[in-house]
């Protein structure tokens, strides 16, 4: 049984002399409706971008994470790199950096073991269930303080999405930065067929 996770990500850096309630107040607020530019799921066929088509990943494994991630967009960061008087292998690596950061399609080839996700823990519990649970201790680095315990966030299942938003700070080389992190995670079901479509 093949099975997909739909995530919306938002990450915001704010450095320290900029940081106040008022520029939390101003994180925008999740829409009602969010349509994802990565892929979805319709009569239990998965719709992904073209650009997946050669990922041997993809046809085998059971559980699929699809991403889409608030300001980052593939196809305009290499747009804007190709553009740059920069070197090609530098604008390469920096491409190929930045895409490891924000991760839009991770593959499992089996569900019924911990996955690792960015911040989380992924466990299938049941047919139709995972638990989520923040892996701080993994992260801590990129959440920052104050210190936390690795626990359980929520039941994913039954299609009803759940919100999620930590902070934290760190101290960097020239200043603090106050990290704020806003998810939105739901359990799109099961799919039995893959479809590649052009962008």
């Amino acid at each position: 049984m093949k099975q997909v996770i739909q995530i919306y990500k938002s990450v915001y850096s704010i450095d320290k002399s900029d940081y106040n309630s008022d520029s939390r107040s101003s994180i925008n607020e999740w829409p009602n409706s969010i349509q994802s530019k990565t892929g979805y799921l319709d009569d239990k066929t998965l719709f992904l971008p073209d650009s997946q088509r050669s990922n041997p990943d993809v046809k085998n494994s059971d559980l699929i994470i699809i991403q889409d991630i608030e300001g980052f967009d593939p196809v305009v960061l290499n747009q804007e790199l190709r553009k740059s008087n920069l070197p090609d292998w530098f604008n390469e690596n920096r491409e190929n950096y930045l895409s490891s950061q924000n991760q839009q399609i991770k593959c499992f080839p089996s569900a019924s073991s911990k996955c690792n996700f960015e911040i989380f823990n992924i466990k299938k519990t049941s047919e139709n269930t995972f638990e989520i649970r923040l892996n701080y201790l993994s992260n801590q680095n990129s959440i920052g303080l104050p210190k936390r315990q690795d626990h359980k966030i929520a039941d994913l299942g039954n299609g009803k999405p759940f919100s999620y938003r930590i902070n934290g700070k760190i101290d960097g080389h020239f200043q603090r930065v106050f990290m704020e992190y806003k998810y939105v995670i739901q359990y799109l079901g099961e799919f039995d067929s893959i479809e590649f479509q052009a962008p």
